[in-house]
């Protein structure tokens, strides 16, 4: 059991919130539903779980959504499952090798096996660096020191409008309007010494960076007009005439 210092300094509600985003963070779960706090209690559950749980080095932060009743959490991980159980089994091996005590509760004690375990992890006994895990698996935080990053992001605006004009009782006219735009970008780069090119012995295909934009607009339009006519004996006659415009262009760019 870590021992939660500061998740007592909470009242009741608050550590409810506190053991929901723990335990749901602990499973990696991709989705955590907790009770209403307001955000400045939840910017302190925040801190004061990152504070409690040094353990939580692939947690990075949550996006959420309150509703009426509740808030759904959807927690944003470092790296992707599979590394982080990895990481975890790798943990486990060498607290058994280095023989350390098992459920003591002392808050400083679990931020020095923290940090020594991260540098066991990274870097061998000799100093050099441990580019893979006892599984042959490349090593998280050796990647992380290496300044390698992938970006991306999407922006997009819609508008629709809509018109009705009754000129008279025999003259209509309507009319649909919408307009769209859409841009895309992404900025990546890994760096040569990755272990992704591991088995790469040409020099000159190691590393790389890409950057990509795409951009796109749309608009489309109508108006009908529409005569309708009623004579004396019920009859109708109705005549329609429209006018309609589609336009659509995009362009991206890749380097």
């Amino acid at each position: 059991m870590v021992y939660q210092h500061y998740r007592t300094l909470l009242d009741s509600r608050c550590q409810e919130v506190y053991d929901a985003l723990y335990h749901g963070i602990k499973k990696v779960e991709t989705k955590i539903i907790t009770p209403l706090v307001t955000q400045i209690e939840l910017n302190k559950i925040y801190e004061f779980l990152v504070l409690d749980n040094p353990i939580f080095f692939y947690f990075k932060e949550c996006s959420y959504t309150w509703t009426q009743k509740e808030i759904i959490f959807t927690p944003i991980y470092l790296y992707d499952i599979d590394t982080i159980c990895n990481y975890l089994k790798e943990i486990g091996r060498l607290t058994r090798v280095l023989r350390f005590k098992n459920g003591r509760n002392d808050y400083d004690f679990i931020l020095h096996i923290n940090g020594l375990l991260k540098r066991k992890v990274v870097y061998n006994d000799d100093g050099s660096v441990n580019t893979n895990l006892s599984w042959d698996i490349n090593n998280p935080l050796y990647e992380a020191s290496l300044g390698s990053f992938s970006k991306s992001g999407s922006r997009s605006f819609s508008n629709t409008t809509d018109f009705r004009w009754d000129i008279s009782k025999m003259f209509l006219l309507t009319g649909h309007f919408n307009i769209s735009t859409d841009s895309e970008f992404g900025d990546i780069f890994t760096s040569p010494k990755s272990l992704v090119y591991k088995n790469v012995t040409d020099l000159s295909k190691k590393g790389q960076y890409t950057k990509s934009t795409s951009d796109g607009a749309s608009y489309n339009g109508n108006v009908v007009a529409t005569f309708n006519k009623f004579f004396d004996d019920e009859s109708l006659v109705s005549l329609s005439a429209g006018w309609e415009i589609n336009h659509a262009e995009s362009t991206s760019e890749t380097t």
